[in-house]
């Protein structure tokens, strides 16, 4: 009898888990379809605009304005590219990539063009962790990588991905200018850090940020493997 419940049991937990994967996967196919609907389409539109604008500059105008256009346009294209790099995770999610060599191709698209010297390093072998949680650590790397190249004014880019038995480690270090992050405690307007901690604690995770002016930033994500609980 008891063998009965504990099969009934489980099929019950199998079903209930397909459906939310099932649903999970039609909201990513659904919003990637919106963005590129949407936003995508937009963006593709500005350059051309842009490219209006310029031709009907007048002389005197055009030397001061080239620049901050080029600048625009630049922006634009890079966000696009965003964009797109978006809707392809929200359809296919990597389910065949590694996550170090996703990691690597996504700092590499990042830091392209800027100067920086970007040190990647992985430590022990992270397996076959749940999608969300290599989600979880490439959407990290991606959002602290982006702040260090728009925000942080830094010559280094440091990113060591480490696995143990029990945890992934994850840091991300800069050489840029800091902050204070007793500053930045009211999260209200600082939507990247809030956008970091509460998707590492979905996946039972902690965050850390070292920070201070003209030394640098340093931060720190350990996410529990597959069937470890955190403590404290």
């Amino acid at each position: 009898m008891m063998a009965v419940v504990i099969c009934q049991h489980v099929k019950q937990n199998r079903v209930r888990y397909e459906m939310a994967r099932s649903l999970h996967r039609e909201m990513r196919r659904k919003l990637a379809q919106d963005m590129h609907d949407g936003l995508a389409q937009q963006l593709f539109f500005l350059p051309a605009q842009l490219f209006q604008i310029k031709q009907t500059l007048p002389p005197e105008a055009r030397e001061s304005s080239l620049e901050r256009l080029q600048q625009m346009e630049e922006r634009i294209q890079w966000c696009h590219s965003e964009v797109r790099e978006c809707i392809t995770h929200l359809r296919d999610a990597r389910p065949t990539q590694r996550i170090t060599e996703a990691v690597q191709q996504l700092l590499k698209r990042i830091t392209v063009g800027t100067g920086l010297d970007v040190d990647f390093v992985t430590r022990g072998r992270l397996g076959e962790e749940p999608l969300p949680i290599l989600d979880a650590i490439y959407r990290l790397v991606e959002e602290a990588s982006a702040n260090v190249v728009k925000h942080a004014a830094a010559s280094r880019l440091e990113v060591t991905v480490e696995a143990s038995s029990l945890q992934i480690t994850v840091r991300i270090k800069d050489d840029g200018i800091g902050f204070l992050p007793e500053e930045k405690a009211d999260l209200k307007n600082s939507y990247g850090l809030l956008g970091m901690r509460e998707r590492i604690a979905e996946v039972g995770g902690t965050l850390h940020i070292q920070s201070r002016p003209n030394e640098g930033t340093e931060i720190v994500a350990i996410v529990p493997k597959k069937g470890v609980e955190m403590y404290g």
